[in-house]
């Protein structure tokens, strides 16, 4: 059996191929059901990062550094791209580790939905992903929790869809309404969400951007910080 290089040996070659992760497809396990969407949460507790600094990835991961070597790990392992899996963070929970539709002042508000956290996964969505990775120590408020779950629940859809990598539009669709739920087009005659689900694939792509220009800076950060 080939020995795997090592992780610090993949984070260096990633430079390279970060631009191209967009165009790749991804695969996995296991059944998931819906997850609740962001729109609807309210951003009333602490925020780790700083103001404005949500609408770069770089920023984001100058405060956060960690958050990026969590977000490689777990692109590793299931194929969703880190520029992604942030797009869909800030659009459910705007990186607020314990948002909950539940707390929402909002006339739109689910109050009933079981949501939660950076990835606003439902109590029975999580379970699944617990028992599918072994993950018994995992919480919907750890990012880097919530970094693998979106990207389990995306190989899911590769797996039992076909959706690939480089579809955001269509993997925050299912992302929103269920696996099963896009399948059915559950979404086609939802206008917002149409809506929401372009702005989240624009955020991926400005992400990525970003990224490409400050991948070594970070890199350079984890490695300062003895993180990698």
């Amino acid at each position: 059996m080939a020995k795997k290089p090592s992780l610090r040996l993949w984070f260096s070659c990633l430079s390279c191929s970060i631009g191209l992760l967009l165009i790749n497809g991804c695969s996995a396990p296991h059944k998931a059901s819906s997850v609740s969407y962001g729109k609807n949460v309210q951003i009333t507790p602490s925020n780790p990062l700083r103001r404005g600094a949500h609408e770069n990835l770089c920023e984001i991961f100058r405060d956060n550094p960690v958050w990026y070597r969590d977000a490689l790990q777990s692109q590793r392992r299931w194929g969703t791209p880190v520029a992604v899996k942030f797009a869909f963070i800030y659009q459910e929970s705007r990186f607020v580790a314990n948002a909950s539709p539940k707390t929402s002042t909002t006339i739109f508000s689910n109050k009933t939905s079981s949501a939660f956290g950076y990835a606003q996964a439902l109590d029975s969505t999580w379970k699944d992903y617990v028992k599918s990775t072994g993950n018994y120590q995992a919480h919907r408020s750890n990012m880097r929790d919530a970094l693998d779950f979106i990207g389990w629940y995306n190989s899911n859809a590769n797996r039992r869809i076909g959706l690939q990598a480089n579809q955001v539009r269509e993997l925050y669709l299912a992302y929103h309404e269920g696996i099963t739920g896009y399948s059915m087009g559950t979404h086609k005659n939802k206008t917002w969400l149409l809506t929401v689900a372009d702005q989240v694939q624009k955020r991926a792509i400005r992400y990525d951007k970003q990224l490409r220009r400050c991948n070594n800076e970070i890199l350079a950060l984890l490695k300062s910080k003895q993180l990698l």
